[in-house]
């Protein structure tokens, strides 16, 4: 997504844009990884869903130009929040990760009187229903050391700009 990645270039200390390495596999909007000119740090785009994600991140795996042998991702993304809980730009480390995308989806207009939502899950028939197609990775719990590690950040408060502050 290419206005999350562009707050990466043009910065003096490490340019992300000065060696850039086509990857096969890469999502075809976003094909390279971007690297600093010894490849210390890198940045590539996966572009939005599951799908693309997945395929990026397998072909990166598997190519044998990156060493992946001691590497750190951060991994950034956009979704939306309640304003009334937080605003652009704030940041958010979950406990879960839920996987939306292994549900039907059928459009409000098409579903019947006894429908609360246009969503289901798989293998049942109504809304409501116990799910019984389980993958066992619609939901997981994040690495909690991981999220208690990021979270000393927080002790650096970030000043909201009087730009973000005004209200559409």
């Amino acid at each position: 997504f290419t206005p999350e990645a562009a707050v990466f270039y043009n910065i003096p200390e490490f340019n992300v844009l000065e060696h850039n390495i086509t990857v096969p596999g890469f999502s075809p909007k976003f094909p390279d990884a971007h690297c600093t000119s010894n490849g210390e740090i890198c940045q590539l785009v996966t572009g939005e869903g599951e799908i693309n994600a997945a395929a990026t991140i397998s072909s990166l795996v598997l190519d044998k130009t990156f060493d992946l042998t001691t590497t750190y991702f951060l991994i950034a993304g956009i979704a939306g929040v309640n304003p009334e809980v937080a605003t652009t730009g704030s940041v958010l480390f979950a406990r879960f990760e839920v996987q939306v995308a292994l549900q039907y989806e059928f459009d409000i207009r098409d579903i019947g009187s006894n429908f609360s939502t246009g969503y289901i899950p798989y293998g049942v028939k109504v809304p409501g229903e116990y799910p019984t197609a389980i993958y066992g990775t619609e939901v997981f719990e994040v690495n909690d050391a991981l999220r208690s590690l990021v979270s000393l950040t927080f002790q650096f408060p970030i000043a909201p700009s009087p730009v973000g502050a005004k209200s559409p």
